[in-house]
């Protein structure tokens, strides 16, 4: 990927559009509570990019 592009979900958050962040990201971090995997890389971008979602409505 070239160094000025953005992964759709990248472009979506910086405008704070909805994006997919929490169907893959969030579906990660609770699947891993299920079923007692840890998930410390996705629990840290959970953490720090929560915020930055905006929910679809």
């Amino acid at each position: 990927m070239p160094p000025d592009e953005r992964t759709s979900m990248a472009r979506d958050l910086i405008a704070r559009r909805p994006s997919e962040f929490d169907a893959q990201t969030g579906a990660v971090v609770r699947l891993g509570q299920q079923l007692g995997v840890p998930t410390p890389v996705h629990d840290v971008l959970a953490a720090l990019l929560r915020p930055r979602v905006v929910a679809a409505d």
